[in-house]
């Protein structure tokens, strides 16, 4: 079967884009109206808000939410769609990447009045940048689902030796969920709750999944309703990986 896209595009034709950076690049140009409808809604705010009824100004407000959600949705699909590209594998400590990602949600995890208790950590054949958001991504988990009643505790540790795999637990003590969908919440945009109860873009464990499975491992989420759930992130030790892996996975 002759596709002729490729007839009309050449293999070195700079507009030739995949659907990975053409998803990038879409939401990067989104971010531009995005951030005008925002504008002239604070300005029209400033303007006429004092004349404005308070169902007028809901309207406000409710535009304003609605724009921050879709900056954070973008924010979201263009760190998706760049996890192919990332940064070449070095070893890393991956003691040092969690303490990098605990300091990046320090507000988030201080407001909560969250504690993380971090254990000794492996050191991996990875990329920095990627394993660092990895984290964030599911610290930023664990303090969205958090119980309010509950002091939120953080535990990330490595449970055993390393053999040919490494594995590294995040646990929490929050609202946990039914183990039925352990492998749904991974998918995009995939929500368990309303956004009414629980704000986010729903891609923050679809980008977990991405980081890891480009670094050859993977995660795996167990939960309990109301008790919390663990997050295992398994990746293979460098020597198990070897170069012709590692040069693959960074390409």
């Amino acid at each position: 079967m002759n596709r002729e896209p490729k007839a009309l595009v050449g293999d070195d034709d700079p507009l030739e884009l995949d659907l990975e950076e053409l998803l990038a690049l879409t939401a990067h140009e989104l971010h531009e109206p995005l951030r005008k409808i925002s504008a002239f809604g604070e300005m029209l705010k400033d303007r006429a808000g004092p004349s404005m009824d308070a169902e007028s100004l809901d309207y406000l407000e409710r535009i304003e939410r609605a724009t921050g959600r879709m900056r954070t949705t973008l924010t979201r699909v263009i760190a998706f769609a760049r996890v192919p590209r990332g940064l070449p594998f070095v070893t890393i400590d991956l003691g040092e990447v969690v303490a990098g990602a605990i300091e990046k949600q320090r507000e988030p995890i201080a407001q909560a009045g969250a504690r993380v208790e971090v254990g000794p950590l492996p050191s991996i054949d990875g990329d920095p940048f990627q394993m660092q958001l990895l984290f964030e991504q599911l610290l930023d988990n664990s303090v969205k689902f958090r119980r309010e009643d509950v002091p939120l505790v953080v535990k990330i540790d490595a449970p055993g030796p390393p053999s040919g795999w490494q594995e590294v637990r995040v646990a929490d003590n929050g609202e946990g969920f039914d183990d039925t969908y352990a492998e749904r919440i991974f998918r995009p945009f995939e929500r368990l709750h309303g956004r009414g109860k629980f704000d986010g873009a729903g891609l923050g464990l679809s980008i977990c999944q991405k980081i890891a499975q480009r670094h050859g491992g993977r995660v795996a989420a167990r939960g309990t309703p109301g008790e919390g759930a663990v997050m295992t992130v398994t990746l293979p030790a460098a020597k198990a990986r070897g170069r012709a892996a590692q040069g693959q996975s960074a390409s």
